[in-house]
């Protein structure tokens, strides 16, 4: 089979991407420089899996369909690419979430680590509230005009949630109790 250049350049965009989402996970999240940390959350191995296949599995199915099919047109391998290329961002951004995304529990505070809001601090007596937000499954921890966003898909969501009660005075918790005593 004879690819015309548009379709070496899909295949190879295709490539790329997956070398990317590969050496994304190998680098792993940034090293932190916080002291006395207690508990580091992050999102568990059977989330990050998930989201490794979802992230590869689209530019590996681009680069099957861009090499196996012959495309009649231009127009059509250009729609074809360009819809397997959103796809295959859609779920780069999945796993930029679930490696780079990290919250730390210390006795003066959380420090959450993100790469769509960057390093974010709220120390625990600077905190007014504890929400939670079922639609999402998230607790967010708001005070001093910041808020930070805790998933309970969360590895070690127990520990922040004792350090909460420990912590917090009920008061500031009553919009995510309920949740809270869920959560062991």
């Amino acid at each position: 089979m004879n690819l015309t250049t548009t379709q070496t350049v899909y295949v190879l965009l295709a490539a790329s991407l997956m070398l990317c989402w590969l050496v994304l996970v190998v680098v792993g999240p940034r090293r932190t420089e916080v002291a006395n940390v207690l508990v580091v959350l992050r999102y568990g191995v059977v989330l990050r899996t998930l989201a490794l296949v979802f992230a590869l599995l689209p530019p590996l199915i681009m680069i099957y369909a861009i090499w196996a099919f012959p495309w009649r047109t231009s127009g059509m391998l250009n729609a074809a690419g360009i819809a397997f290329l959103a796809t295959s961002i859609v779920g780069g951004l999945l796993l930029i979430e679930v490696t780079r995304v990290q919250v730390l529990l210390t006795e003066e505070g959380l420090h959450r680590f993100s790469p769509w809001s960057g390093a974010v601090t709220l120390k625990w007596i600077e905190v007014e509230r504890v929400g939670y937000s079922a639609a999402n499954r998230w607790f967010t921890v708001e005070g001093a005009g910041r808020t930070i966003r805790v998933s309970r898909h969360l590895g070690g969501i127990g520990d922040f949630v004792g350090l909460v009660r420990r912590k917090l005075a009920a008061e500031r918790c009553t919009s995510a109790a309920k949740v809270l005593d869920e959560v062991r």
